[in-house]
This record gives C-alpha cells, structure tokens and sequence, in this order.
C-alpha cells in the first residue's frame, strides 16, 4: 500500500536544555486516521529550509527528543514514515529558533536588613535577623551566619531566622548572611556586629 499520503500535521514542542553539548527539542506529528501497514517513522532535519542533513529513525512513536543542536541557530525539521513499499513525502516543515544560552556571572546581592549594624541585643531575647537577597537568575539558597555558625538555611523567602541570643552579657557578634544561585555563586553580606551590653 503506498504511504505517499502517509502523514498529518507536524506540531513542534521546545524544552530546556538535557546535555551540555546544545539544546534538546521535542518532535510530534499526527499520524494518519487510516494509516497504511507503517513500519516506522524518521525525523530530519538542518540548518536551511528542505534541506535536512541529519535523520533518525524513532520507530512507532510519534514524538521524537532530538538532541545536540547548537545555540543560536535555526532548525528546519520534518517527518516521513516507511514501510516496504518505500517512504513516504516529507511532511510540513516546522522552524526552531534555538536561542543563545543566558550566562550567570552576576552574584547574589545579599543585605542583612535588621538588626542594624552596631545595635545593641539583650541577652537571652530572640533576635530576627532578616536580609534582602537577589539575583538576576534567582537565589536558590539561603543562610545566615553568627560568628561563623550556620543559624538556619532556607530555600525561599523570606530571609529572616530567629536568633535566640545567648546569655552572657558583654559579648560581640557578627552576623552574616549567603546566596547563592543557579550557577553556584555565592554572594555575601557586607557583616553586621551586635553588641550585648
């Protein structure tokens, strides 16, 4: 049976990126409402508009994940199905922009908001330390320090932790805080001293 009228629509879907080396996308197409004896199907693709220099076979299924494609370029991708008696036309063409990856070099900028920087603490009271942290990809982590002791860690807002304030008085302590995001960069506070008088 010829299956030169093999293939519907061809729908193209986009995600994120799976290996280091490019992007990853997402292939689908509609197969036929009375298919002939299909044996499988492939997917092609290039860099210029019905010139394909890449195929795959993905067998039954009709959704392919066709890896390794370059940043900053445009993909023309289609499908054909085959069985014995030969292959079937190309089917309509889809167009992939694959954008340029968004490098992180920025820090977080992190800001420990109360208390003030040389204010006084009552011993034995509790303390909320709060902070301000961004980023320009978001903060992932979160902590806050008191003389190098980790006091808490979070993973979303807000930035604040409790600090029970020991009971010796005459004592000085500094506190900081720590973001870090997506790309593992870390940002620190500028260090705020208290005073237990």
């Amino acid at each position: 049976m010829s299956i030169a009228k093999l293939l519907g629509g061809c729908l193209i879907g986009l995600l994120m990126p799976l290996v280091a080396q490019g992007f990853t996308i997402k292939l689908a197409w509609q197969p036929p409402a009375t298919p002939p004896s299909v044996q499988g199907y492939r997917a092609h693709w290039g860099t210029s508009t019905g010139n394909y220099v890449e195929t795959t076979e993905v067998g039954m299924a009709t959704t392919a994940m066709l890896g390794g494609f370059a940043y900053d370029t445009t993909y023309y991708l289609a499908v054909t199905a085959f069985n014995a008696a030969g292959e079937s036309p190309y089917s309509n063409e889809v167009t992939v922009m694959v954008p340029a990856p968004i490098l992180d070099t920025e820090l977080p900028i992190v800001l420990i908001t109360t208390p003030a920087n040389g204010a006084q603490v009552a011993a034995k009271s509790t303390v909320p330390i709060t902070a301000t942290a961004t980023d320009n990809l978001g903060v992932t982590q979160f902590s806050i320090t008191v003389n190098g002791n980790v006091l808490c860690t979070r993973t979303a807002p807000p930035w604040s932790c409790p600090w029970k304030v020991p009971p010796p008085k005459k004592r000085v302590y500094v506190l900081e805080a720590f973001a870090i995001d997506a790309g593992n960069h870390v940002g620190t506070s500028p260090p705020v001293t208290v005073k237990v008088p």
